[in-house]
């Protein structure tokens, strides 16, 4: 802290000048307050020169970074390429729940360092009371009120191992529920025209089934992070196809169109991330 304190004016100048496009560093009030309320920062370097800060504050839960800039010269991409590193160690290598409110090219760089995007529904979680309002037709940006003006944000991150939870347990649960209809475990009153057709199909449609469901969560509803279980529901569907193709007399249309469920299943698991949390220290 003896550090921070003898470059604070250096850290806050860096802080205003970045956001200088946005009417200033709205995080912190002054010197003092970002002194005051944030647990720890991030400080990069090049030649013994300070850079890059990113600042962080714990007031809402987790380790919120509230503030990710550089330094603005002829030294653009290094500093840039710096800034990356920082936000890429917070959501893969951090001991602390770390989650960041980011818009513009903060939200770039959370996106290329495969960050986990927190959809709109879950957004209270981390604002609490805060309002804000949901954007129609998108799954993760939100709009409200900051020093205001009203900014459209989106979330990063995990607030705390609950959150984490909760959202994990949602995911499982939406899977389960579609699993339970393809594997023709609900009441016979209760089937639908889809248990009925899959019924009379080759046993290999109710792993092609599965596989569209989940091609269908990464390409229309955007998730781009599955749990371990959603993964190994993926994965087994995948190899049943897979063993069909190779041992059973399928016909010819059928096996080029679960050749296809295949290609698309193996497209889904090359690209989409597992939702697993950093190993955090508590």
């Amino acid at each position: 802290m003896d550090f921070i304190l003898a470059n604070k004016e250096i850290i806050w100048d860096i802080l205003q000048k970045g956001y200088e496009s946005k009417g200033g560093f709205k995080g912190f009030e002054s010197i003092r307050d970002m002194l005051k309320k944030s647990p720890f920062y991030k400080i990069g370097f090049l030649d013994n020169e300070i850079i890059t800060v990113t600042v962080y504050n714990r007031y809402l839960g987790g380790e919120k970074c509230v503030g990710a800039t550089c330094v603005k010269d002829n030294r653009h991409e290094s500093v840039v390429k710096l800034l990356k590193l920082i936000i890429e160690h917070n959501v893969t290598n951090w001991n602390k729940w770390i989650w960041i409110e980011a818009s513009g090219k903060v939200e770039a760089f959370c996106r290329e360092a495969n960050a986990f995007n927190i959809p709109t529904e879950f957004v209270s979680l981390y604002l609490e009371a805060i309002p804000f309002e949901p954007i129609e037709n998108d799954k993760y940006h939100y709009k409200r009120k900051i020093k205001g003006n009203i900014e459209t944000k989106t979330i990063f991150g995990f607030r705390d191992r609950l959150s984490f939870e909760l959202l994990k347990e949602k995911l499982n649960k939406e899977v389960s529920d579609f699993l339970k209809k393809v594997e023709n475990k609900m009441n016979e009153s209760e089937e639908s025209l889809l248990d009925l057709y899959l019924q009379k199909k080759h046993p290999a449609f109710r792993h092609k089934a599965i596989v569209d469901y989940f091609v269908y969560l990464k390409d229309d509803e955007q998730c781009d992070e599955f749990t371990p279980q959603m993964l190994n529901t993926l994965q087994k569907s995948i190899d049943a196809l897979e063993g069909y193709l190779k041992n059973d007399n399928i016909d010819k249309d059928d096996a080029e169109i679960i050749e296809i469920a295949i290609d698309e299943g193996n497209r889904v698991l090359n690209t989409v991330n597992p939702l697993i949390p950093i190993k955090i220290q508590e």
